[in-house]
């Protein structure tokens, strides 16, 4: 689309004589960076120390002729053959033109296995020269035929303005914020051209796409309600921007999150999900948004929140194959599972765990993940509900991805068996039963310092729940030596924990083997060292550990025959 502007027919005015003068041939003295025009006469007035607009009290930094309008290029790049560069005079006005050739780029995903808080909208461009750089700078003139332009100069300077915020390395929102454009892009959302409130909604989403202060500059001038508003647009591009809007500012934080939620999102956000089929794009962003209607600590209140739940099962049956919406979707029912038992009882009467499960076998980790993490959710519940997912085969999966190279997903695995060894003894046989614990006990030996101790949870659940033979079995699989390397090489206190309450577990159900294995594998002075140290919690285990080796008279001879030094040739003092 190709936009024309004839200067000569346009006329201005004064904004404190209220003079009009036609702008072709008297040449309009200055334009203030808010916008606002004055004549020659009355410039003279103005307070030069301040330097603030008398009508806006809006400080400035120059006055700039007005005639300069015609350096503004909107578009890209000006279409050959329009303008002749050899009739540059300055009674020779050119026309501005915008071309419309861009393409939207959707990027939903960051290096994070979650997904992103806030979307910028942004278009995919050739690299930029100098030149080109200056040509993205907010000027004056743009601000000028927004704020007192007519529909048509507006929407070219909305576009403006909405294009140099969609610029991914470094978009101008505080410039835009300082210029006082905030509050009339929020008023040009209710204007009856969609394709000004189109372009405003979309120059918005990309401010609220920045840091808290930003979002709120946008939110104090009331724009949640207008958004809400429009996602009952008769234009779908209209709905979908304020969708992607909505779902911006409720990424800023749970305040803001229920501030929008408060102000009825949902009602007409549900209807119309539920309403004929939408393009792809338009249904990554809304799922988009719900995932970030739950997002956030503290967690929203399941009261506010239950209606949308009659929409996430049908978004993962009709967009099963969309890796997008499922993420997103899948995402929304882990923050909704995150908390008490009867968030997480919530879940299991209206969602579908089997569509859950099938989500397992994917290929792609950040559709994996956020199902793991509903998993571990549950079993993080009651021993009845974690028994659900067990018969759901979870740990099937689990095992395969106790394999697996993607470090988030294995984190998640372990965190989830955790769970479940902290459950039942019939529940911690089941992990037994299916072979999983050669692959948990070399992770807590031989993994990364995230991995090894979600490993180290795992076994020390199962000590702590498990039964006698249980621990047997453990132990015929060598797990005390990683207990007993891990006590030595690990400088970590949550580490060292952990298996000291192996070891406590392990005196209270089968003293016969703790007391050998504190022999054999020379556990007691690795034990003893920790006494000394400066964490209580590790000061106290070590100790009471050390009392109950030593409680044995013959245990006490011996190790005081092995590991102090004594000089027969001198008097001990009794």
């Amino acid at each position: 689309m190709v936009i024309f502007i004839d200067r000569k027919k346009e006329q201005t005015h004064c904004f404190l004589c209220n003079n009009n003068y036609d702008k072709n041939s008297h040449k309009p003295k200055c334009l203030i960076p808010c916008g606002h025009t004055y004549c020659k006469a009355c410039i003279s007035t103005f307070d030069k120390k301040t330097k603030k607009c008398p009508r806006c009290i809006m400080y400035y930094n120059q006055i700039i002729p007005d005639y300069e309008m015609i350096d503004i290029i909107i578009s890209k790049k000006i279409q050959p053959g329009l303008v002749d560069s050899s009739k540059s005079k300055s009674d020779s006005i050119p026309e501005i033109t915008v071309i419309e050739n861009e393409k939207i780029e959707n990027k939903k995903y960051d290096e994070d296995e979650r997904p992103v808080l806030k979307l910028q909208n942004s278009i995919r461009e050739s690299p930029r020269g100098k030149n080109d750089q200056e040509e993205k700078k907010l000027k004056p003139e743009v601000i000028h035929l927004i704020m007192e332009g007519t529909k048509s100069q507006q929407l070219m300077g909305v576009k403006f303005v909405r294009k140099i915020l969609s610029d991914e390395n470094n978009p101008p929102i505080d410039e835009i914020i300082k210029s006082g454009l905030v509050l009339k892009l929020t008023e040009l959302l209710k204007s009856n051209d969609s394709s000004l409130q189109f372009e405003s909604a979309w120059a918005l989403t990309n401010i609220v796409s920045g840091n808290s202060e930003q979002t709120k500059c946008v939110v104090d001038t009331g724009a949640v309600p207008v958004f809400i508003s429009l996602i009952s647009s008769q234009f779908e591009n209209i709905q979908e921007q304020s969708i992607w809007a909505l779902g911006n500012i409720a990424g800023d934080g749970a305040e803001m999150r229920d501030l929008v939620i408060d102000q009825g999102i949902l009602e007409p956000l549900i209807k119309i999900l539920n309403g004929p089929k939408k393009g792809i794009t338009f249904m990554r962003n809304s799922s988009w948004c719900l995932s970030n209607l739950c997002r956030g600590k503290p967690s929203v209140q399941l009261d506010k929140i239950k209606p949308i739940v009659s929409i996430l099962n049908k978004l993962l049956i009709d967009f099963e194959n969309d890796d997008g919406v499922v993420q997103d979707t899948l995402w929304t029912i882990s923050y909704l599972s995150d908390g008490d038992n009867d968030r997480i009882q919530f879940i299991l009467e209206n969602i579908d765990l089997e569509l859950i499960s099938k989500k397992l076998s994917s290929k792609d980790h950040r559709t994996v993940i956020p199902a793991l993490r509903i998993f571990g959710n549950i079993a993080s519940g009651t021993d009845q509900q974690t028994q659900i997912i067990l018969e759901l085969d979870v740990l099937s999966y689990l095992k395969l991805f106790l394999t697996n190279s993607n470090r988030t997903v294995l984190k998640e695995t372990c965190w989830t068996l955790s769970n479940i060894t902290a459950g039942t003894r019939p529940q911690i046989q089941k992990v037994i039963d299916y072979e999983l614990f050669p692959k948990i006990i070399e992770l807590a030996q031989n993994g990364e310092f995230k991995i090894k101790k979600e490993a180290l949870w795992i076994i020390a659940n199962a000590f702590s729940g498990g039964s006698e033979d249980q621990l047997d079995y453990l132990c015929n699989l060598n797990v005390l030596m990683t207990i007993r390397d891990n006590l030595k090489e690990i400088d970590d206190n949550a580490i060292r924990s952990l298996c000291l309450c192996v070891l406590e577990s392990l005196n209270e159900k089968s003293h016969n083997v703790f007391k050998k294995s504190m022999k054999d594998l020379e556990i007691v002075e690795i034990v003893e060292s920790l006494i000394n140290s400066n964490n209580k919690e590790i000061s106290e285990k070590a100790n009471k550990i050390l009392e109950v080796f030593l409680s044995d008279s013959s245990d006490y001879e011996l190790y005081e025959e092995n590991d102090l030094d004594f000089d027969d040739d001198k008097d001990v003092i009794s």
